[in-house]
């Protein structure tokens, strides 16, 4: 049995999301995304499970993790996902749906940049995965739920 759709037949599925909408749920989800993943970062460095000494790859080169890094690396994505969200509305009558599925694709192949760290312990490891997933599901979470009518 097919799902129920509330839409008319005539009405595009672009129309279910204006675009001012769609930008301040954008932004509100990348600041939650931010913000939670710096108290996490600070915790974990209270916890010493993001050590000074293992370095990972970043657009600016290798270095230790720190928060300036984290804070950029949880923001920008939630701005692309809100780009992907748009894109999705204008060829899916069901653009929620598909843009989760999406989500968590690009989450798991996140995954992959963690097991590429040299000498990383396992719980630094544990903690980077941990952190992907507050980025990605709080912020891709609070711009769904903002986005949605």
């Amino acid at each position: 049995m097919p799902a129920f759709d509330p839409l008319p037949l005539d009405q595009t599925p672009s129309t279910r999301l204006p675009m001012k909408r769609l930008a301040i749920a954008t932004l509100a989800g990348a600041v939650t995304a931010a913000v939670a993943n710096a108290i996490v970062y600070f915790i974990a460095r209270a916890a010493g499970s993001l050590p000074d000494d293992v370095l990972v790859s970043t657009p600016g080169g290798e270095q230790a993790i720190d928060l300036p890094t984290v804070l950029i690396m949880s923001f920008v994505p939630i701005l692309l996902a809100g780009v992907v969200l748009a894109v999705i509305c204008r060829i899916s009558k069901r653009p929620f749906t598909m843009f989760w599925a999406v989500t968590v694709l690009f989450w798991a192949l996140s995954l992959t940049s963690i097991f590429g760290i040299e000498d990383a312990p396992g719980d630094m490891m544990v903690t980077l995965i941990f952190m992907h997933a507050v980025a990605a599901f709080a912020g891709v979470g609070v711009l769904s739920l903002l986005a949605r009518d």
